[in-house]
């Protein structure tokens, strides 16, 4: 669904997202991105929000494969068509009526995906300020993204901020919250309580960017530390699943 059409559907509504129940409670300047990731089909009887660099392109298109058919999905590697195609912003009743779920990743290979994506982007490195300063036109380290996250940039973008930040009721909310290092049997269990059906169609690779494979090389003792500070909310979070 156009996203323009849901933003004036919550303005006639509530008076705009800041007044959305489901969207009050969260950080005024990530408002809006927040509210592009939900996935809602009250045919179906779900709601799905989509956490960035937590397999939610492969979870979308496999909603779409579902939903829409395996040709919505042919071309679609990155699932932004299938994400475009099923957004939808619940109301707080259709979200309680629902089955609500989400998927959340480790806290330490997220944000090295992050760091692998769009810390090696040039749209991001020139918006955040992610420029090697002795090599222009190369990223920061790993290391040195880490620290620019501590000194004030960790909750400024969607893709690295911390889960728990831009989930409903700090992900306390959804029926089901599934793990990414879980997928091959969470994303089933979602699929069977949707559609009946276990069978996930053929789908992108949950981790484009390989941070799960590089996570003990890249990331050192030290970086380890800062990320479980960093994202000790979340931690502690991810321990209840």
């Amino acid at each position: 669904m156009d996203y323009h059409l849901i933003k004036l559907g919550v303005l006639l509504r509530y008076g705009g997202l800041a007044r959305h129940p489901l969207l009050r409670g969260l950080p005024d300047h990530l408002r809006d991105n927040i509210a592009k990731r939900f996935i809602f089909s009250p045919k179906h009887g779900f709601t799905y929000q989509r956490v960035p660099k937590a397999a939610n392109s492969t979870i979308a298109r496999t909603l779409a494969a579902h939903i829409l058919g395996n040709e919505a999905i042919r071309r679609d590697g990155h699932g932004a068509r299938a994400k475009g195609r099923l957004r939808r912003l619940p109301s707080p009743e259709q979200f309680a009526d629902s089955f609500s779920f989400t998927f959340v990743r480790d806290p330490a290979t997220r944000v090295l995906s992050a760091w692998r994506d769009k810390g090696h982007n040039t749209k991001y490195m020139r918006r955040y300020g992610l420029e090697d300063p002795k090599a222009p036109g190369r990223p920061i380290a790993f290391s040195d993204f880490l620290r620019r996250l501590d000194e004030g940039l960790l909750d400024k973008d969607l893709h690295w901020c911390p889960q728990t930040l831009m989930l409903v009721d700090g992900g306390r909310a959804f029926d089901f919250v599934g793990r990414v290092e879980r997928i091959d049997t969470d994303l089933p269990h979602v699929m069977e309580r949707i559609f009946g059906s276990a069978a996930a169609p053929a789908t992108s690779p949950v981790d484009r960017t390989g941070a799960s494979a590089r996570a003990a090389q890249d990331i050192s003792a030290d970086d380890m530390r800062l990320i479980r500070r960093l994202y000790a909310e979340d931690y502690a979070f991810i321990a209840e699943l």
